[in-house]
């Protein structure tokens, strides 16, 4: 199992370095995975297309790489105006 970077530099108060992908497209995922950023995040809630079935495409092109990859995703509790969001680890 890979140690969870993310989880390191939270330890270690240090900032992190993520990359925001609003795109399904498998070529931008994997550019983003290799660019050396800390973590991938896949915007399922305001993404373009980033369904289920191209979410789990992506999942699999960054898991190629040592980039720990999280997904954001339309929560199911409601807040007074507005759906929230969930952002977590699949890892």
């Amino acid at each position: 199992m890979r140690p969870n970077k993310v989880k390191q530099f939270w330890k270690e108060n240090k900032p992190l370095a993520v990359g925001w992908m609003g795109s399904p497209d498998t070529y931008m995922v994997e550019a983003m995975a290799n660019s050396g950023f800390d973590v991938v995040v896949l915007d399922m809630q305001h993404g373009m297309g980033i369904g289920p079935d191209r979410a789990v495409i992506a999942l699999q092109t960054i898991n190629t790489t040592e980039t720990p990859r999280w997904f954001g995703c339309r929560g199911t509790t409601r807040s007074t105006s507005s759906t929230s969001s969930t952002l977590a680890p699949t890892a």
